[in-house]
């Protein structure tokens, strides 16, 4: 079986996120990098489009449906592994001096709503956490919880996700 050869972005990667990476299997890590990588190439948070992008000998359904399986599997803890990736954007950004970031919600059914704190980045947003609220949530209550948990995490303190 022919290996795909390394990206210099993969090597890039994996070494800003192996030391971010917890209890991840080895398989589960190159996925995540694999997924990094082709969603920073391809500019979309569409399979496809990420598969697109990858150095690969199979198919590109085959990459498709391997990102799938990674993403759906209920063993790797999204938040725990994107953590500490979203605690280094924002203590980076926060050297730089004012963060910026960008507030979206979503209805999602009858009486629920997502929303989505980003960091604005020169291609595209860069997604630091999605916060679940019910009916009679209040979004500004969220809002300041978030903005106090971004601040934390860009000091370094913290232990919780940006949305509390």
């Amino acid at each position: 079986m022919k290996i795909a050869p390394i990206t210099n972005l993969y090597s890039i990667l994996h070494s800003q996120v192996l030391p971010l990476a917890g209890n991840l299997l080895d398989s589960q890590l190159a996925n995540l990098i694999r997924l990094m990588e082709g969603l920073f190439k391809g500019e979309s948070v569409h399979l496809s489009r990420i598969a697109n992008q990858l150095a690969s000998y199979a198919q590109n359904l085959s990459i498709v449906r391997q990102l799938d399986r990674f993403l759906e599997n209920g063993l790797v803890d999204g938040r725990t592994v994107y953590e500490p990736v979203a605690r280094e954007l924002l203590q980076k950004a926060a050297a730089v001096g004012r963060i910026v970031l960008i507030l979206d919600s979503t209805k999602v059914g009858f009486s629920s709503q997502l929303m989505m704190v980003s960091l604005p980045g020169t291609r595209l947003a860069v997604d630091l956490d999605v916060v679940g609220l019910s009916e009679g949530a209040q979004f500004d209550g969220h809002a300041s919880r978030i903005a106090e948990g971004v601040a934390d995490l860009a000091a370094g303190r913290g232990g919780g996700g940006v949305g509390g």
